[in-house]
């Protein structure tokens, strides 16, 4: 598997974090970004997680403190 170019990277970031594409990147770069875009629905999904992990951390220490 090809390793992504370091603008690829921040396209793939900026996609799952919800942010806009900077046409500035390369083409390849803004095709990873439509396609991770177009599966999240522009939602933040790495925000989403920690939020769903930190509420799964305080359901569990709740359940330990009984």
């Amino acid at each position: 598997m090809p390793s992504l170019s370091n603008d690829e990277l921040k396209a793939a970031e900026a996609a799952f974090r919800g942010r806009p594409c900077d046409t500035r990147w390369s083409e390849r770069a803004q095709a990873v970004y439509e396609g991770i875009w177009a599966q999240t629905n522009g939602r933040d999904i790495v925000e989403a997680k920690r939020s769903s992990m930190e509420q799964a951390d305080d359901s569990a220490l709740v359940g330990a403190n009984t």
